[in-house]
């Protein structure tokens, strides 16, 4: 009887303890599915906040009147051919979208992308947009910022939130709702439009605007190694100047050098008497006040030219900074492409084996040097010396092209998300989202 209740007894304790066993790895796996889940739904709602940034770019792109001056997306009811940005019950508060992720959860995502507080009322909401989640004004609307962005005209800095949503939809019919939803995030961001100002020159170098006649650092030697009649340096179309500089070494005749003459075979030379302004550069043509803020404009970031797709597409914005501090361009690879293409550091371009050709802006931090077959149309910009070495069967030309200039602008000349601003202000993002 003893042993018959001792047994009993070891039986119990086994079922328990297996049984809290049991419930501890359940719990585990359970905890561990939420975290998965939670997780997908980050980064679910991370990009659908991401989507509503997009949205707001392409809806500033398409506007007539550049820069846009008031954030104020509508539903296009006077015109129903055009496709509406938001629905007619949603243009009180902005762009909104809707759309659905996992049919079988029922499983849609929403995005909300405010109108500036500047944009005029409509309807009985005179003060201002609201959310279905807000009861009072939202206070996350869109912002022109530019004035507090190094003085930028009105427009060309935009501050936008996009506040995202996934939700439940029961029904088909069932419109969005504070209680239908699992997960929310609202990401801020800075809408930036490009607009680069060129002087009217092939080549020119970083001067000071509020020095006129110092000299900016730069070196032209036009004939130096090379046929000085295969070596040109002049304008291709409209009026402007060969080359731009305040030093008397280098240009002592700018009137010279107007109106479409081109300079062939002349002898320039000139030597650094101050420091390159390399920032107010950047801020004039640019208008970003150093080489981060550059290569956030840009679309593409390479350290290592063979990394470029061949040829280069037609309209680009690059970004090249070499680990060595140099980069050339001698036919492997080839330079043939077009926009704008930022170098920080050195470029050579050689042209032995194949035309090496750009139209648009060349923009380098450091030396210049093209030699044999080369062709740059548009304007050159640089913070070194500048040496062009034509040869015969192979000349070398640096040409200004205002209309090249110009649809580089058009093209180029956009709105676009400033990446480094992007945050998360309200929400939790999903941990590889922002690196």
């Amino acid at each position: 009887m003893q042993r018959s209740g001792q047994a009993l007894l070891n039986v119990l304790l086994f079922a328990l303890v297996t049984t809290a066993f049991l419930t501890v790895g359940i719990r585990m796996v359970v905890g561990s599915l939420q975290q998965g889940r939670d997780a997908k739904g980050d980064a679910q709602v991370y990009n659908v906040a991401r989507a509503g940034l997009t949205h707001a770019v392409s809806w500033l792109q398409k506007q007539p009147v550049q820069p846009v001056q008031v954030f104020d997306p509508k539903a296009n009811l006077g015109n129903p051919e055009e496709e509406a940005e938001t629905a007619a019950e949603e243009e009180q508060l902005g762009l909104v979208h809707e759309f659905e992720i996992d049919h079988d959860r029922k499983l849609w995502a929403r995005y909300e992308v405010a109108r500036s507080t500047t944009a005029p009322a409509r309807g009985a909401m005179a003060d201002g947009p609201h959310s279905p989640l807000y009861a009072d004004p939202i206070a996350w609307s869109a912002e022109d910022v530019s004035g507090s962005r190094g003085g930028r005209p009105p427009g060309t800095v935009w501050r936008v939130r996009s506040r995202a949503y996934l939700f439940e939809r029961p029904l088909a019919t069932t419109p969005f709702s504070p209680k239908h939803v699992l997960q929310h995030m609202t990401l801020e961001a800075e809408i930036r439009r490009t607009a680069m100002q060129f002087r009217e020159a092939a080549l020119y170098d970083f001067l000071d605007p509020h020095q006129p006649a110092a000299l900016g650092g730069v070196h032209v030697d036009v004939h130096a190694h090379g046929d000085r009649t295969n070596t040109e340096l002049g304008v291709a179309d409209g009026t402007g100047y060969a080359i731009w500089s305040a030093s008397g070494l280098v240009a002592t005749d700018h009137e010279a050098w107007k109106d479409g003459a081109n300079l062939m075979g002349a002898t320039l030379a000139g030597s650094a008497a101050v420091s390159p302004k390399l920032a107010d550069q950047l801020h004039d043509v640019f208008g970003v006040s150093d080489l981060g803020k550059l290569r956030e404009m840009a679309v593409h970031y390479y350290e290592d030219a063979i990394d470029l797709p061949q040829p280069q597409p037609p309209m680009d914005f690059i970004y090249l900074k070499p680990n060595g501090g140099g980069i050339t361009f001698d036919g492997a690879p080839q330079l043939d492409g077009g926009g704008v293409l930022v170098v920080e550091g050195n470029l050579h371009l050689k042209g032995d084996q194949q035309l090496q050709r750009w139209q648009g802006l060349v923009f380098v931090t450091g030396h210049l040097q093209v030699e044999k077959a080369c062709e740059l149309t548009g304007a050159v910009i640089c913070g070194g010396t500048a040496e062009i070495h034509g040869y015969e069967g192979k000349p070398a030309r640096v040409l200004y092209s205002k209309a090249v200039l110009e649809r580089v602008n058009a093209m180029l000349g956009t709105y676009r998300v400033a990446r480094s601003t992007i945050r998360v202000i309200d929400g939790v993002a999903p941990a590889e989202a922002l690196k």
